[in-house]
């Protein structure tokens, strides 16, 4: 008997379920037990196999997205005058440029595992020895690895550099011409104060659970990631059973609960959300990353504390968030900081599919059994008798999950 209480995939605060990797994964273990190393090997190679095939979909979008971005840091527009690009601001572009290249560099290194990958099929396409195909296949995820960690580094690199140039020029106030603009109590010659209702708008959109399809998108507060606005991670509706929100893509989603989590993204898909987030649609496309800067900063998140209502579950009080009043920018300066961040966010959003499709190659590959803690070497009684139950057949309760981080003695039962 498997132990699979710790094996699952966070629907909301009270489901979980398996996914269709997990299943065939703890499947997997059976057939490692029997001695029938092959459907390891062959799990592990589908799942090569179907991250290759994604990463060469989404392959020819990104160096435009990435040239897009490097043009606009350029400031090659002959027609802007010396002074729109002054002060601090021009000091931002070396970073923001060095950022997007090394970004775009490290995806071209994709190429050099591509070829890894082809030599590594070539080698072990007919190969009768499972454990030497097993090594290779460890080795070739080693080899993903530094790949994947670059990518993800290089998404808070853009991130921060986004959040930098909001403050740079709304915080700071240290805009393009700000030299020459004319200050009235603190707000530029120009600008509104507006309350936040004026420029966005919450989206109270109910869904049922059967008007929800199985494989629609999810997002449940679980999966809004701490001070990040990307999106990282999401499941289906398949489990879930009450009213949730629609949202689209575009959409600002807030969590409401606990809101010194910090919990604030902007979403890159459509699909349904949990009630305890609130769902924030700009009132004009070229609002969309300055409302999201500014609903993200921690200068909102502590006001979103201080206003909460609740000791044990406290949550953000909409009501008066939406009252508070912003500086806003004219339309030109909200065009040309739009051009600026949608570049940054569209690279972001390549970023995150790249790790999708490296997730689904690497963490879900029984981790385990590629780094080398579990082995598929041959034994036909792979249980210690200090692992098994009472009757020398079961495995111990103790075992943890195949997901934690430290070995147990699951992991030592393959070694």
């Amino acid at each position: 008997m498997i132990d699979a209480r710790n094996i699952f995939t966070q629907i909301d605060r009270a489901h979980r379920e398996f996914s269709g990797e997990q299943i065939a994964n703890i499947a997997v273990i059976s057939h490692l037990r029997k001695g029938n190393r092959e459907r390891f090997t062959e799990l592990v190679d589908g799942y090569f196999a179907a991250g290759w095939e994604q990463f060469q979909a989404t392959d020819k979008r990104v160096e435009p997205v990435a040239n897009q971005v490097l043009e606009f840091l350029d400031g090659d527009d002959e027609d802007e005058p010396a002074s729109q690009s002054t002060g601090e601001v021009e000091d931002l572009r070396p970073d923001a440029e060095r950022a997007v290249a090394e970004m775009l560099k490290t995806w071209k290194g994709l190429k050099k595992h591509r070829q890894r990958y082809d030599k590594y099929l070539a080698a072990h396409a007919d190969a009768t020895t499972v454990a030497k195909q097993n090594k290779a296949q460890r080795s070739l995820r080693e080899s993903i690895d530094p790949f994947f960690a670059a990518l993800h580094e290089g998404l808070k690199r853009l991130e921060k550099m986004a959040e930098e140039i909001y403050r740079e020029w709304f915080v700071r106030m240290r805009f393009p011409g700000y030299q020459d603009t004319k200050f009235v109590k603190g707000v530029p010659e120009g600008w509104g104060m507006k309350p936040i209702f004026e420029v966005s708008k919450e989206m109270r959109v109910g869904v049922s659970k059967r008007d929800l399809s199985n494989d629609e998108l999810y997002v449940g507060l679980e999966h809004l990631p701490r001070r990040s606005f990307a999106l990282r991670d999401y499941t289906t509706a398949a489990s879930v059973d009450s009213n949730k929100f629609r949202f689209s893509e575009g959409d600002i989603l807030f969590g409401k609960i606990r809101p010194y989590l910090h919990k604030v993204v902007l979403s890159h898909v459509s699909g349904a959300c949990t009630t305890d987030a609130i769902v924030l649609r700009p009132k004009l496309p070229i609002l969309r990353g300055f409302l999201l800067l500014t609903v993200f900063s921690d200068s909102f998140v502590e006001l979103a504390t201080i206003a909460s209502k609740g000791t044990k579950m406290p949550r953000a009080d909409w009501a008066f968030l939406q009252s508070l009043e912003i500086k806003v920018p004219p339309v030109p300066l909200l065009k040309q900081f739009d051009v600026c961040f949608n570049g940054f966010y569209a690279q972001i959003v390549k970023l995150l599919r790249k790790n999708e499709i490296l997730h689904k190659s690497r963490d879900l590959l029984l981790g385990r059994l590629i780094s080398g803690r579990l082995s598929c070497r041959a034994s036909r009684h792979p249980i210690p008798a200090e692992h098994a139950g009472r009757s020398g057949r079961g495995i111990s309760r103790r075992r943890p999950s195949l997901n934690s981080r430290q070995p147990g003695p699951t992991a030592r039962r393959f070694a």
